[in-house]
């Protein structure tokens, strides 16, 4: 007993320390965090995109975590209040994982998990810029900053992306999009652009909800036609088998096919298998297909953490289009197989079951994308050798395509 009285005094005091503590945490200022980056050139991006988005000063801070530099993409330092509504906004406009970082706190880097991360770290230097001084965030980053901020790509039809029905398929149209193709899809501009998620099972023709989650997302240029999909799977069960082009064969696949003519005449299908293997043809009225023609397009395959992801590029120039003024119509239809269930995943619904397919796809408007004359050379080379007789044989030449008008080949 002569020791009880002391031992509470001493619990008491601890928790009062510990009151005090919380109370002073929950007091402090400190940053909202919308995103980490190996590559400093993506965050000097993102602070371009959030400062815009969201009417702050955005800043760039420099994190060391298990030997490896990153790039924080932050807000000003805030009271905790501003900092919760600041939250609030970001998560509303689609940002998930935004955090708190307190100004008391030691740097620890939290990835984001809306987009992969990027492939590339940045050998440049960093500017370090303190916590304890957010007003200069922005003018500390100087003319390297407003030169990052001008090669970012617009989204011209911002606008119209946020707007209409859920089913609708929106495109964006981009000035400047610089975008390599490798199958991440982690530049700046495709989160700038709503995902789109509404495919059905066609295959079989079931119509059913699909088991696994797709997010396509397309915008175009006045060069071409921008695809990028990324592809909810256990990695487990990922299908990769490579072939040359052309080649039928069940694996993991994405695809579009473009009605170029806007009303089911014409057009060309392009498929992406994982691992970079392609597959392109012509369609003709309904479902005739073709695999006698091959386009000049690229396309890349990526695995990621939950499953796979693919970007792809279809150059205007391969696409036979009417001749057309500022305004457009064509049609697009998006796939993708799943090579385990044996299953196609179509947007919109495209069974056999049905007659209709290129006159089913879904029409989608376009501006200032008019292809203009062009002309093309292809050289060859082959070679045959004849191990009976002994004998080899080789010829070589040219192809020329030329294309007088945007329908005409």
């Amino acid at each position: 007993m002569l020791f009880k009285f002391p031992l509470l005094l001493f619990l008491r005091f601890v928790f009062v320390c510990l009151l005090i503590c919380s109370v002073s945490a929950l007091a402090s200022p400190g940053s909202v965090v919308f995103n980490s980056f190996k590559d400093r050139s993506l965050a000097l991006k993102e602070s371009a995109q959030i400062s815009r988005q969201f009417g702050i000063e955005a800043r760039i801070e420099e994190a060391r975590v298990n030997g490896l530099t990153y790039h924080r993409v932050l807000g000003p330092v805030m009271d905790q209040s501003s900092a919760r509504e600041l939250i609030r906004h970001a998560r509303a406009s689609g940002l998930g994982d935004v955090w708190v970082l307190s100004s008391k706190e030691r740097p620890v880097v939290r990835m984001q998990r809306r987009a992969p991360e990027p492939k590339a770290s940045v050998s440049a230097p960093v500017v370090e810029l303190p916590t304890s001084e957010p007003q200069t965030a922005v003018a500390a980053l100087s003319q390297e900053s407003n030169a990052e901020q001008t090669m970012l790509a617009r989204v011209v039809n911002a606008a119209s992306l946020s707007s209409g029905q859920s089913g609708t398929m929106r495109i964006a149209r981009v000035e400047d999009a610089n975008i390599k193709i490798d199958g991440l899809v982690d530049e700046a501009i495709w989160s700038e652009i709503p995902p789109f998620d509404r495919m059905i099972v066609s295959e079989p023709d079931t119509l059913e909800k699909p088991t696994h989650k797709t997010k396509t997302r397309i915008l175009y240029t006045d060069k071409g036609l921008y695809v990028a999909g990324e592809f909810e799977q256990p990695k487990g069960s990922l299908v990769e088998r490579l072939s040359s082009r052309d080649e039928m064969i069940n694996r993991d696949e994405m695809g579009v096919a473009i009605d170029s003519s806007g009303k089911g005449l014409y057009g060309n299908f392009f498929r992406l298998a994982l691992g970079g293997s392609k597959i392109d043809g012509k369609i003709s009225p309904e479902r005739n297909l073709t695999s006698q023609w091959d386009g000049p397009w690229v396309g890349e395959t990526a695995v990621t953490e939950n499953g796979w992801s693919g970007e792809m590029f279809i150059p205007w120039s391969a696409l036979s289009m009417p001749d057309g003024s500022e305004e457009r119509q064509i049609a697009i239809a998006i796939f993708r197989r799943v090579a385990y269930m044996d299953e196609l995943y179509t947007w919109p619904a495209l069974p056999f079951s049905q007659p209709r397919f290129i006159s089913a796809f879904a029409i989608v408007e376009l501006e200032k994308v008019n292809p203009k004359q062009q002309w093309e050379i292809y050289p060859y080379v082959s070679a045959t050798s004849d191990e009976i007789s002994n004998e080899a044989d080789g010829r070589g030449g040219i192809d020329v395509a030329w294309r007088p008008s945007s329908n005409l080949q």
